[in-house]
């Protein structure tokens, strides 16, 4: 409050230089921060993408018909060993849905084929019955050819497929 003022006399290349010098410090000190996030995001980039790749290698490994499993691909982030778990997981599913449909086919087709026995096994009976009552008319032996053509009408009765049921005189008969 004594009304005292100081005048101080920089020039202007001190004022500038001091300014050119902090901008430059401060430039470079950008440049080494923005090289090191480079170096660090790279670091980090192949960290998390040298497990991927593996995963994706084991993947392509992958061949159900020559029963080559997919293999979990242990690393140090637990995202990726996550993912690598699951996929794993996915693998035996797969194996599991593929092996129960192996077995339904193999079902079926072993269906069909008792089916088609059944089917055949009284077509057989009966021809060979008929063959066998022909060949005892043709020799005269009456009483012989009259069971073979009985036997003949109770077979076809039994294997046909009737789902209306039998009449009660057709039963007696």
């Amino acid at each position: 409050n004594s009304g005292l003022y100081v005048l101080y006399n920089i020039s202007v290349f001190n004022y500038y230089n001091k300014l050119f010098t902090f901008l430059g410090i401060a430039l470079i000190f950008f440049f080494l921060i923005t090289i090191l996030m480079i170096c660090v995001s790279y670091h980090v980039s192949k960290q998390i993408s040298k497990p991927l790749h593996q995963i994706c290698n084991e993947l392509r490994r992958v061949d159900m018909e020559q029963e080559i499993r997919y293999q979990p691909v242990d690393t140090d982030i637990l995202e990726l060993d996550y993912l690598s778990a699951t996929i794993g997981e996915l693998n035996e599913k797969l194996e599991e849905s593929l092996h129960h449909i192996i077995t339904l086919k193999n079902f079926e087709i072993h269906s069909k084929l008792l089916a088609l026995q059944a089917q055949m096994q009284p077509h057989f009976l009966v021809n060979t019955l008929t063959t066998m009552g022909s060949m005892a008319d043709e020799m005269g032996n009456m009483d012989i050819a009259r069971m073979c053509l009985n036997l003949t009408q109770m077979f076809r009765y039994i294997s046909a497929e009737d789902s209306q049921g039998v009449r009660l005189f057709e039963e007696m008969k």
